[in-house]
C-alpha cells in the first residue's frame, strides 16, 4: 500500500470529512449573514420572527454537522439530511447569500452519497 493511501486511512478514521467540512464552511456563512442582518433589522417588527426561524436553521445545521461527524452510516445520512432541509429553508427565507446555501445543499448530498470503506487488509 502506498505511504499517502495509509496517511489518509489513519487522519480519516471512516468518516465522511468532506461533505462534514462542505457543510460546516456552509453552515459558517448562514451565521455570518444571519447575524449581519439582525443586527441590520434590530429595529422592525419582525426581528423576532427572523430571530426564531434563524435560530432553527442554524440549530439544524449544527445538530446535521454532529450527526454527520460519524462512522455509522444511519447518522451520517440523518445529519445529512437535516443540513439539505437547513439549506433548503434558509434558500428559501432569501437571505440573499445563496454561496452557504449551495455549500450545505452540496455537503448534505456528499453526506447522503458516503458509504464507510472496506478494510481490504482482513
Amino acid at each position: 500500500m502506498d505511504y499517502c493511501q495509509t496517511r489518509i486511512q489513519r487522519t480519516v478514521p471512516g468518516r465522511p470529512t468532506a461533505a462534514l467540512t462542505i457543510s460546516a464552511t456552509g453552515a459558517a456563512f448562514q451565521v455570518v449573514i444571519v447575524l449581519t442582518a439582525a443586527i441590520g433589522i434590530a429595529g422592525n417588527v419582525g426581528f423576532s420572527v427572523w430571530l426564531l426561524l434563524a435560530a432553527v436553521i442554524i440549530g439544524l445545521a449544527i445538530y446535521g454537522s454532529l450527526l454527520m461527524n460519524s462512522s455509522n452510516q444511519t447518522k451520517v445520512r440523518g445529519g445529512s439530511v437535516a443540513i439539505m432541509i437547513s439549506s433548503l429553508l434558509s434558500s428559501l427565507i432569501g437571505w440573499n447569500f445563496i454561496v452557504g446555501s449551495l455549500l450545505m445543499f452540496t455537503g448534505g448530498f456528499l453526506g447522503i452519497a458516503w458509504s464507510p470503506t472496506k478494510n481490504l487488509a482482513s
